[in-house]
């Protein structure tokens, strides 16, 4: 969980992924980072969030174990 300041917002997504998603990296616009997984397991992925915008909301699917996510960024 990350619990984040008013002001805080999501602004880069990256992880590694196989046949489900095996690690992500959160970073906020203060600098704080969520790290969660297993580290360079799988292919890399970075989430394109472009300048100025922000994460708004993550939804996922799981089957036993998360496969797949779907990212909304906003201004």
């Amino acid at each position: 969980m990350l619990n984040m300041e008013v002001d805080e917002f999501v602004i880069k997504v990256t992880g590694h992924a196989d046949n489900q998603i095996e690690s992500l990296h959160l970073e906020t616009n203060k600098g704080r980072v969520l790290d969660a997984g297993r580290k360079h397991k799988g292919s890399s992925f970075d989430i394109g969030i472009p300048a100025g915008h922000c994460l708004g909301k993550i939804e996922g699917g799981k089957n036993g174990h998360l496969h797949n996510l779907k990212f909304y960024y906003g201004l």
